[in-house]
């Protein structure tokens, strides 16, 4: 999801539908986002939500560091670096109905220099 480019407010809350599942799978899920340079913290902490039928079932703060311990930058491309967060299992009921919301949970408000945001989900092998 693109954020504003005049900053996201810790009130705005990008919501992804996740399709239902024929049968209980757990799934690994990962938070992105894509700064620019001029982003100008060591992280980005979010708020997540997962809803199932519209019901809360999990929240939690999940933090992305965008620098390794040395201060090189983790992310990927330019100008625009891409970070991930570490892998996240989730478990999916069958026939339910899911929803991750996210929201920032950084006390700068509008936070500034972030441009998208985004969430991965994978199945998870056995």
């Amino acid at each position: 999801e693109h954020v504003s480019s005049t900053g996201w407010n810790n009130c705005d809350t990008f919501v992804f539908d996740i399709p239902q599942t024929e049968k209980d799978e757990t799934l690994s899920l990962q938070l992105c986002a894509r700064t620019t340079d001029g982003y100008e913290y060591n992280s980005i902490a979010f708020t997540t939500e997962i809803l199932a039928d519209s019901i809360p079932v999990a929240c939690d703060t999940i933090c992305i560091n965008i620098y390794d311990e040395r201060g090189n930058a983790k992310g990927v491309g330019f100008p625009y670096a891409e970070i991930t967060s570490e892998p996240k299992a989730i478990t999916l009921k069958a026939g339910k109905n899911y929803q991750i919301r996210i929201t920032h949970a950084m006390r700068l408000n509008p936070l500034q220099n972030i441009t998208e945001t985004g969430v991965t989900l994978q199945k998870i092998v056995p």
